[in-house]
């Protein structure tokens, strides 16, 4: 696979010499590369998809998955992040049906 571009590259090589133990973090890309957080982010989200760079929970970074253990923990996270959204959503769903019920 072919890296967009040099800010992309760069980032990419960062992720890629992090460990679980010792991910990259966004302000630490941020610093290196010039670009906010939100374009980190959206880079990253292109690279997960490519290169499986994930975040981990534990200890907030980048880093890639190289093995069973190091997935079970980016699986778990992304699940709880994803629960957590979904109650968020019902809470709100909620809401706009006591609130309908109001008025």
């Amino acid at each position: 696979m072919i890296i967009p571009d040099a800010k992309t590259k760069q980032i990419y090589n960062m992720i890629v010499n992090s460990t679980s133990k010792h991910p990259v973090a966004t302000k630490k890309i941020s610093d290196v590369t010039g670009l906010n957080e939100r374009t980190i982010r959206n880079r990253i989200t292109e690279l997960i998809f490519i290169y499986k760079a994930f975040r981990t929970g534990n200890n907030k970074g980048y880093f890639l998955i190289k093995n069973q253990d190091e997935y079970n923990q980016v699986r778990n996270t992304l699940k709880a992040q994803a629960f957590e959204e979904l109650k968020r959503v019902n809470q709100l769903r909620e809401n706009l049906k006591n609130w309908s019920d109001e008025r």
